[in-house]
């Protein structure tokens, strides 16, 4: 009997020696292919698509010209349907100057998604970062103009521009340039039915009517007596100026 359980046993360690090496050879499962969200930020004035240093009728019966319009948007994520976020963009800079700043891409896994969030302005971190330590393609790098050295501070948005008056004929000039850690706007859009498959893009348009900045229907900004603002010399305006610009975006 002892002659036949040798061999028998030899086979069998080659089997199981076959057997574990054939299981790491195996190949791991690929893992599922991203899809890609893009975020399109259409910037208006009322129906008008906003273009630099064009005169626009508001409602004060004055003609609006837009000179400089930058924002900041940050942690931009998509929401699950079980309430938790998926990062897209950690920061990006609205620069009207640059049409292809108003587009904010990012891969995240294929599924679906009930809406989306993010800030207008930084958070704590990111505003309180050295724009040294970035590269100057960056959006936060000194090389953008959106930081006050002599503040430390990012400025979140810049709305500068003229309004005239065919009636007086004059002309009023506006600078508005927020920045504070208490300014930062949080948006969100819930309810959407996003669905991303893999390798695919979808794109969601967001309008900002910034004539919505000035004749905001809870706070209108008459710029013949409120026309500028660094923050620090008047954090008040800094204020509306922000959560105006929040009542801005809609869908």
């Amino acid at each position: 009997m002892k002659k036949y359980l040798l061999p028998f046993l030899l086979v069998l360690g080659l089997i199981s020696v076959l057997g574990i090496s054939a299981c790491k050879d195996e190949p791991e499962p690929p893992l599922p292919d991203p899809a890609t969200i893009q975020v399109d930020f259409v910037v208006k004035w009322g129906n008008n698509n906003l273009a630099l240093e064009q005169y626009y009728p508001a409602p004060d019966g004055r003609n609006y010209a837009i000179q400089v319009f930058k924002c900041f948007i940050s942690n931009l994520s998509l929401v699950r349907p079980d309430d938790s976020t998926t990062l897209v963009k950690d920061v990006a800079l609205i620069d009207l100057y640059y049409t292809s700043s108003q587009s904010i891409a990012g891969n995240v896994a294929a599924g679906t998604y009930t809406g989306i969030k993010f800030s207008l302005g930084l958070d704590s971190i990111q505003n309180h970062g050295d724009p040294s330590d970035y590269p100057v393609e960056h959006p936060l790098s000194s090389v953008t103009g959106m930081y006050w050295s002599w503040f430390t501070n990012y400025i979140f948005a810049k709305i500068e521009g003229i309004a005239d008056s065919t009636n007086a004929d004059t002309i009023n000039p506006f600078l508005f340039h927020p920045g504070l850690d208490s300014l930062r706007q949080d948006v969100e859009f819930s309810g959407l039915n996003i669905v991303l498959a893999e390798k695919e893009t979808e794109t969601l348009t967001l309008i900002i009517d910034l004539q919505e900045v000035f004749f905001s229907t809870a706070d209108p900004i008459d710029v013949t007596v409120d026309d500028f603002t660094h923050t620090t010399d008047d954090p008040v305006l800094a204020g509306r100026v922000m959560r105006n610009l929040k009542a801005a975006i809609r869908r």
